[in-house]
């Protein structure tokens, strides 16, 4: 597992290893899949909660080798290039011009073509994902019902590449070898695509040794927070991190006549949601601004 490149694949397999690696959204063979988001079988995974309980979800997927997905993406460039060429003829129709016709523009194929390719969905993740997107509508521009059908379909789904071929129960196999190293996953993507933390591919020596520095202190803020939220209620213990700040993000106070401060806008829920997390409203919250100004 690793970076993905052609040239880094070709070290993955050195001396006959195997490997399992996420394929990013913007390649060809991932994009074949987007294409047909469909699933031909499923298996059961089983993981254990945070209180030892054996979980079960249901993961649907569809295999194909990169050849396949190259080939068919070769496909359709080649049908938009024969779309291109008639509407040319169309326009060049009673003149003397005659349209060249064209092959689909070239892409460059993998020098595996064997490789399995894999498409997931966890219908677990899918459905919290989903949910988590829903209570953020109207939160902000990109928090919308058109975006939710446009991004929804995505939702839960996970695209691996391995060169194990002729591993029995492949499918399960690589899924289950992934999942161990899940929270490295989740972990970097909160850090790069939730929270936005720039410059993961700094060059400067000492800048990068101060974000290394930034980010370790930031995984140690968050597993802190999430070791916290699996103290609380059900209904706080489910959220996800970043639906638990939109909420906390969404309680009003208000200075009386008496200069203290009061909650002023929240919901019982969202209260209780505070005290569980130990934040005591809203004298925490007074102290701070006092201490602020």
């Amino acid at each position: 597992m690793g970076f993905y490149s052609e040239e880094d694949i070709g070290l993955y397999r050195a001396n006959e290893k195997h490997f399992i690696i996420p394929v990013p959204e913007n390649t060809v063979i991932s994009k074949e899949f987007y294409r047909n988001l469909t699933f031909t079988s499923s298996f059961t995974y089983e993981k254990e909660d945070e209180n030892g309980v054996v979980q079960k979800d249901v993961i649907l997927y569809r295999i194909s080798t990169v050849k396949e997905l190259e080939d068919l993406h070769q496909k359709v460039l080649d049908e938009e290039a024969e779309r291109q060429y008639q509407e040319e003829v169309a326009k060049c129709e009673g003149t003397d011009q005659k349209p060249k016709r064209r092959q689909g523009r070239p892409f460059r194929r993998s020098q595996y073509p064997n490789d399995l390719v894999i498409m997931y969905r966890d219908s677990d993740m899918h459905d919290k994902m989903v949910a988590e997107f829903r209570s953020q509508l109207g939160m902000d521009s990109n928090h919308t019902l058109e975006k939710l059908e446009e991004l929804g379909p995505k939702f839960g789904i996970i695209i691996l590449r391995t060169n194990y071929v002729k591993a029995e129960d492949v499918a399960k196999k690589t899924y289950c070898g992934y999942k161990k190293r899940w929270g490295i996953e989740t972990h970097y993507n909160f850090v790069e695509n939730t929270i936005h933390f720039c410059g993961l591919h700094e060059q400067d020596y000492a800048a990068m040794q101060g974000l290394s520095f930034l980010t370790t202190t930031f995984g140690q803020v968050k597993s802190a927070f999430v070791a916290k939220m699996r103290t609380c209620s059900d209904y706080v213990k489910h959220m996800s991190i970043k639906e638990c700040l939109a909420k906390a993000g969404r309680l009003k106070l208000s200075q009386h006549k008496d200069k203290k401060w009061y909650i002023a806008v929240t919901t019982k829920k969202n209260s209780d949601m505070m005290t569980e997390m130990g934040v005591n409203m809203p004298g925490d919250i007074s102290k701070l601004i006092s201490h602020t100004y």
